[in-house]
């Protein structure tokens, strides 16, 4: 690195730092280059797991194996549901057809809400999986309902002088 005449830093070529990455746009493919699907859903702080069209869970990331336990050799189906069959509410359908999913589940397993993303995972060889992303709302969820419980107050008694809750 050496000084240019202007006094910025220059390059060993005597460019000014940044000219070439000017010449160029960022090229965020090579930037993943060689970061694993693997690292990139183990490090989330939402659940993510991958299943394929038989709804065999082929990867569970931390989050999830953590909240639901271990998975090997299970299905969606009988992992988050504890069902032997498939869910009459499987988005696996739609997303194998090519569609992205947005959904809610409450989970009667841990008792949270969920904020749920089916997307199709198509690999290098042309396979398709689906991808699901399980964001936590239950604080969201629960705030919510205090808010609308609040709300009710004023036309539960319009002239309040003082409401006490059942627990004291």
């Amino acid at each position: 690195m050496k000084s240019s005449r202007d006094g910025q830093s220059a390059s060993s070529d005597g460019e000014p730092d940044g000219a070439r990455k000017a010449e160029g746009a960022f090229d965020g493919h090579a930037l993943l280059e060689g970061y694993s699907l693997r690292a990139l859903l183990d490090s989330m702080q939402d659940g993510a797991y991958i299943v394929d069209a038989d709804h065999e869970i082929k990867y569970l990331n931390p989050v999830l194996e953590q909240e639901f336990g271990p998975y090997e050799g299970k299905k969606c189906c009988d992992y988050f549901h504890g069902r032997r069959h498939t869910c009459p509410w499987c988005k696996s359908p739609e997303v194998f057809a090519g569609s992205t999913v947005r959904w809610e589940w409450h989970s009667t397993k841990n008792n949270r809400t969920y904020d749920l993303v089916d997307t199709p995972l198509v690999m290098a060889d042309g396979s398709t999986f689906k991808l699901e992303i399980f964001r936590d709302i239950t604080e969201h969820r629960q705030a919510e309902r205090e808010i609308e419980r609040l709300a009710r107050f004023p036309s539960e008694n319009p002239n309040p002088v003082l409401r006490v809750a059942n627990d004291g």
